[in-house]
């Protein structure tokens, strides 16, 4: 170990070195979001506007899937994110709100920049260091002679998607999180092209990968005769605010936003007349099968 007092070496068989962040953006492709490629920030990101609106409508996006930038900017974005979902809801939301949000992400960002641009990977090397005995889908075992054998026959292939269809990279339970970057890095110098040329896998559910006995579970009869309610609770209007004076998202007077939440309740409240005219559903297995899927 050069550069230290007392340099010592320890023996191993095995180096592993983590080499770059991959922003999660897999429930954003679902729903047909846009993405940029962008190295630093982590490779495909969500692209959204000013106020971190995607491009799919009443969508926004904070953390992570704008780009890897640290808890003190995700934090900042999900506070003008709220701002900014409040606002398409027809809530009056004050510019010193915005002003006082957007203020936390510029300072935020003004480490995350510099992080990233000290961390960034040169993801070009990735396809470099593979040997063609490197396993590069660890999911469906496909290593990198693969992929140049697939290459070098098919000289017009220039996206990942092609390689994926065809090599079976992607396709495994994680949906290329692992391997769409060393996918792409590969493709990009086989073609001479920028990783991002190369596109992006397509999102397939689950989002997440999820145990075959979790989904046989979703089948059997619920344990006990609790039912689901989902109730709409109005905002309560702080006393000396009208409609758009201050204090913020759901704050006016005038604001039309409330609260959903749910809550496990038994059949008997609801006959007793202690829950009231809130709407109550079944809690049925489709409905849970679709909350799981759709990652919720």
């Amino acid at each position: 170990m050069e550069g230290h007092r007392h340099p010592r070496q320890v023996p191993a068989s095995h180096l592993v070195l983590g080499y770059g962040f991959s922003a999660s953006t897999e429930l954003a492709r679902q729903i047909g979001c846009d993405l940029v490629y962008d190295s630093p920030r982590g490779g495909w990101v969500v692209a959204h506007d000013e106020r971190l609106q995607t491009s799919v409508p009443h969508v926004f996006v904070a953390g992570e899937p704008t780009g890897v930038a640290g808890a003190d900017q995700s934090h900042a974005e999900g506070a003008l994110a709220a701002l900014g979902v409040a606002v398409s809801l027809g809530c009056a939301v004050p510019r010193a709100s915005f002003t006082e949000a957007e203020r936390h992400i510029r300072k935020a960002t003004q480490f995350s920049t510099v992080v990233q641009r000290m961390f960034e990977p040169a993801r070009e090397a990735l396809g470099d260091l593979a040997t063609r005995e490197t396993t590069i889908c660890r999911c469906e075992l496909v290593t990198r002679d693969t992929l140049d054998d697939f290459l070098e026959s098919s000289p017009f292939v220039s996206s990942v998607n092609a390689v994926k269809l065809s090599c079976r990279t992607g396709m495994g339970p994680c949906q290329g999180r692992y391997c769409e970057n060393s996918v792409g890095a590969i493709l990009a110098t086989a073609r001479k092209q920028p990783i991002g040329l190369g596109g992006r896998f397509s999102a397939h559910l689950p989002i997440k990968p999820v145990p075959v006995g979790d989904l046989q579970a979703l089948d059997a009869p619920p344990s006990s005769p609790t039912r689901t309610i989902q109730a709409f609770r109005p905002t309560e209007p702080q006393r000396g605010h009208r409609s758009g004076d201050g204090g913020g998202a759901g704050t006016g007077a005038g604001c039309a936003c409330g609260a959903i939440g749910s809550r496990r309740v038994d059949p008997a409240d609801h006959a007793g007349g202690r829950i009231g005219p809130q709407q109550v559903r079944d809690d049925t297995t489709a409905s849970r099968r679709d909350l799981l899927l759709r990652g919720a």
